[in-house]
Parts: structure tokens; sequence; C-alpha cells
């Protein structure tokens, strides 16, 4: 009984470490985002844009595959939701 406890606890550990991850990766492409826009660059926007969808989609399959709740608020910069 313990050990099944034990793995599903590491299960959990690991998704929610993966999700962790996924998150990080959507604020740093939203950061390079509003980079780009600063900079004035329509190419390196519309680069910066799309680099920020693939990571949305990526969180977006995850989500559903694990079920585990999308947590918007830890994929904002600057206390906003882009």
């Amino acid at each position: 009984m313990a050990v099944k406890v034990a793995e599903e606890n590491a299960k959990a550990y690991e998704e929610s470490q993966k999700q962790r991850q996924y998150e990080r990766n959507i604020r740093e492409a939203k950061r390079d985002l509003e980079m780009a826009k600063a900079s004035g660059d329509p190419v390196a926007i519309k680069q910066a844009e799309q680099k920020v969808a693939q990571k949305q989609a990526n969180m977006r399959a995850f989500t559903k595959e694990t079920g585990r709740p999308r947590r918007y608020d830890r994929e904002a910069i600057g206390g906003q939701n882009l």
C-alpha cells in the first residue's frame, strides 16, 4: 500500500515539475516577445509570437494529457497576463 502511494506521489511530483518547466518556457518566450516589440522589428515580433504560441500549445497538450489544471498566473510576466 505504501509503495503505491509513494509511486503516485512521485508521479505527481514529476508532473508538477514538468508543468513548471513549461510555465518557465512560456514566460521566457513572452519576455522575448516584449523585447522584439521594443525593437520594432516586424520579423522578430512574428517569430517571437510564433514561439509563444508553440510554447502555449505544448502546455495545452500537457494539461490535456495529464488532466492537471493550467495556472495562467504562473505564465504571466511582470504581474500581467499577456
